[in-house]
């Protein structure tokens, strides 16, 4: 017994070892990275493009300008993405604040909020584990976080998903504290600044929550006016007419994109990058006409296999966990640090279920959404030798990720209940 004791602390510190290692590297690329900003080419930072639309907003412009104008006026670099900034007036909101700075020091400001929402997010997550946030565990989880390649990428490019990730997981702790209001509330603050979480109410409205269904919807629109109070009612009509729809249709056919709106491009029209550089290559299928239809089936499959799935765990958490992918997947654009967001359905799915089988497949399930997309593209073009022209399956790599998030649904939809949800 003394033996197996021994071996269990033993792993334990090892773990703690390697994951405080992975975590220290991880953010030690991401500072470095964060210098790029004070001497090279801010682009690299999505964060610039609601800056420069927030401060158009601000002076009485429209901030759907397109991306290379507002850049050219207000840092003195036309920013590379040919069109409007792709987040919705409620983001630009969150934004303006750091308007007001220079621009060194705003993004240092986002990104050390961002590591403080890192810890933060490990401390919801290990309340959901069902134990206290320790000092030992938020470190050694925090730093685990930080060396998981979504994280990485939201810390890289400044990005919202560790927000959007910390606000689903206190949505969790909240239901299940019975406070429904709050949850509703984290979760209309969610959807005000990503739309695509919106399955999620849906939810509450199948489990007939009425309360924290209403306080986030109450929430979403609640953010949406305000937005439009500030940023002029003008923005809200171009987002959403104009802009979201025109940028939807630039990166759907993108081989980085992991929505489930890319899959009739993937098979019958093949993968283009139309703005930033990808994986383009002719479909196995040729038929560009069956494309639209594909996607659109693709999606309606998924949320309905989605809703009758959290349907049936017949428990709201686990059905919340489950859509959060679904969710993700079923967004017009859903790119790799996305999955952020899969922080609070992870913990759910390894806290529940037994069994040797189910660690085998999350595991997996975590391999896959751990891959980094960059590397594959430069080790499909070492492979290849960059031709003229990529085979049909090389953009099917960069799509494992998504196959990841739907094998984490899937696995949620087969773990029995919790035995309070039972009774």
């Amino acid at each position: 017994m003394r033996r197996v004791g021994a071996a269990k602390a033993w792993l334990r510190r090892a773990a703690f070892g390697g994951a405080a290692f992975i975590g220290l590297f991880s953010l030690g690329l991401n500072l470095l990275a964060l210098r790029t900003y004070e001497t090279a080419d801010p682009l690299a930072k999505d964060l610039v493009q609601d800056l420069v639309a927030a401060r158009m907003a601000w002076e009485g412009g429209s901030p759907y300008e397109d991306l290379p104008a507002l850049g050219a006026r207000y840092i003195g670099i036309p920013l590379a993405l040919r069109h409007p900034t792709p987040h919705p007036p409620s983001l630009l909101l969150l934004a303006m604040p750091l308007t007001f700075l220079d621009l060194r020091l705003a993004l240092w400001v986002w990104f050390f909020f961002q590591v403080g929402l890192l810890f933060a997010l490990a401390a919801a997550l290990l309340r959901l584990w069902g134990t206290s946030p320790t000092m030992p565990a938020l470190l050694g989880l925090g730093l685990a976080l930080a060396g998981w390649y979504p994280v990485f990428e939201d810390l890289l490019y400044a990005q919202i998903n560790l927000l959007l990730a910390f606000l689903v997981a206190a949505m969790g702790i909240s239901m299940r504290r019975g406070q429904e209001g709050r949850a509703g509330a984290l979760l209309g603050l969610a959807i005000a600044l990503k739309v695509f979480l919106g399955p999620l109410a849906l939810t509450l409205l199948l489990y007939r929550r009425w309360r924290a269904a209403a306080a986030a919807l109450a929430t979403a629109l609640a953010l949406h006016l305000l937005a439009g109070a500030v940023l002029g009612w003008e923005s809200l009509r171009d987002y959403y007419l104009r802009v979201a729809p025109m940028v939807a249709d630039l990166y759907r056919p993108f081989s980085h994109n992991l929505s489930a709106w890319s899959l009739g491009d993937r098979l019958f029209a093949g993968t283009v990058s139309r703005v930033i550089p990808g994986l383009d290559a002719p479909p196995p299928i040729p038929a560009p006409h069956l494309a639209p239809l594909a996607s659109t089936l693709a999606v309606l499959g998924l949320l309905f296999f989605g809703l009758r799935q959290a349907w049936r765990v017949r428990d709201l958490e686990q059905a919340l966990a489950l859509m959060t992918p679904i969710s993700i997947l079923a967004s017009p654009i859903a790119w790799v640090h996305y999955l952020t967001i899969l922080a609070m359905p992870l913990t759910i799915a390894a806290r529940r279920g037994t069994g040797c089988g189910k660690w085998m497949r999350l595991g997996g399930v975590l391999i896959l959404l751990s891959l980094p997309l960059g590397l594959i593209d430069d080790g499909v073009r070492a492979l290849l030798g960059s031709p003229s022209a990529l085979p049909p399956w090389a953009p099917w790599l960069a799509f494992l990720p998504a196959a990841g998030a739907f094998g984490l649904a899937w696995i949620l939809g087969r773990i029995a209940p919790s035995a309070e949800a039972a009774r």
